[in-house]
């Protein structure tokens, strides 16, 4: 296999490898850029500045991006064909002009300033190598309502639901744990032919499981339809505005009643 990947499922536009630590600034702006879209669920669970928000996510997120990018299971997709929209991202290839003093910057205008040809991204690690949840507290915490969902969701999970490889060895069990595709590139079927690919990869170097968080209904109809042989089950579901918590007097309450999001965790056997 060559460093470099067109999928059948993707224009020859577009080449997916592996992602490595220079590709860093790139995959942390578009990975916390996408909590502060209008299409997240993540601004109504976690209310705020949202730019703010992200600027601080942006330096917390740092470990667990590194983590993902060093287990040589994190891919992107990159188009050959972008065209820079500042003079000074073309020498190194890409640059971000994020200025962490402008707390009034849109979404929008946050995406615009992410100038790298990276279009997509699929983060993953080894199951039998997760990363330091210690480490991973501060990136969480800036999002309560996000951590409080995502945990939710891991408590539903039945206990006999990994038993067949609760202890695998590493290379068995993948454990995708970010996917992002840029706002702008929407709807021409990247990510689609990413999550096809990383099948198809992850096949292809010994891994017989696959499990993955989802919050999108379009993620969703694209996992729970893979071709054969890959078998999909759900290991969990649930509506966010269905989750309930013990406030403060001991009365049972739903702080995100509402919210009609359904997230869910897949399991994929290939």
């Amino acid at each position: 296999m060559t460093r470099e990947q067109t999928p059948r499922t993707l224009s020859p536009r577009y080449r997916i490898r592996k992602l490595t630590l220079a590709d860093l600034s790139a995959v942390k702006a578009l990975l916390v850029q996408s909590k502060t879209s209008p299409s997240s669920f993540c601004p109504t669970v976690d209310s705020g500045n949202q730019t703010i928000i992200a600027y601080q996510q942006y330096h917390a997120v740092d470990y667990l991006v590194r983590h993902a990018i060093k287990s040589n299971m994190s891919f992107g997709v990159f188009d050959t064909e972008y065209k820079y929209r500042y003079s000074s991202s073309i020498k190194t290839g890409g640059k971000l002009h994020w200025d962490e003093n402008d707390i009034r910057a849109s979404s929008k205008q946050l995406l615009h300033q992410i100038d790298f040809p990276l279009v997509s991204i699929a983060l993953s690690h080894d199951a039998a190598n997760p990363p330091d949840e210690d480490k991973v507290q501060w990136y969480l915490d800036i999002r309560p309502g996000y951590k409080q969902a995502c945990a939710h969701l891991e408590s539903l999970i039945p206990a006999s639901a990994r038993d067949g490889y609760r202890y695998a060895l590493l290379g068995k069990v993948l454990m995708r744990k970010g996917s992002v595709t840029r706002g702008d590139y929407e709807g021409r079927g990247i990510m689609k032919g990413l999550a096809l690919w990383l099948v198809w990869e992850s096949k292809r170097c010994g891994y017989e499981v696959i499990e993955i968080p989802v919050s999108s209904a379009a993620v969703r109809r694209v996992w729970e339809n893979l071709p054969p042989p890959c078998k999909v089950d759900v290991m969990a579901e649930y509506v966010i505005e269905d989750l309930e918590v013990c406030d403060e007097r001991g009365k049972m309450e739903r702080p995100f009643e509402g919210i009609q999001t359904e997230i869910c965790q897949l399991r994929i056997n290939l």
